[in-house]
């Protein structure tokens, strides 16, 4: 089973597959990027920067269904926002990791 749907994209598109591909290839290409950002803000203990990440990724892992990712980095984002520690937020992070990672080998293995 995917751990993602395309059914939001579907619904905005009206079952354009071209549309898509389209969407499919700017998560594969923003994504990885703003993983980086995020790490960066934990490895510089930096709530800003992985408050602004995490909400820079949230809605894109809505879109795409992946929605355990989804709930975690919408926890993340809500303890970071409300400058929560680090420890319970960093949990989040590495819980919700593993889930990204196989939702983009996923994502390039079905759209490359």
């Amino acid at each position: 089973m995917k751990s993602y749907s395309l059914d939001k994209i579907y619904e905005l598109s009206g079952g354009d597959h071209d549309f898509a591909k389209d969407i499919m290839a700017a998560f594969l290409e923003e994504i990885p990027q703003d993983l980086d950002w995020l790490a960066k803000g934990f490895s510089e203990e930096n709530i800003t920067e992985v408050y602004q990440a995490s909400h820079k990724i949230k809605p894109n892992l809505d879109l795409v269904g992946a929605n355990k990712a989804y709930q975690l980095v919408s926890e993340l984002n809500k303890k970071a926002k409300n400058g929560e520690g680090f420890e319970g937020i960093k949990q989040l992070y590495d819980a919700s990791l593993p889930l990204i990672n196989q939702l983009l080998r996923e994502l390039e293995e079905d759209f490359s």
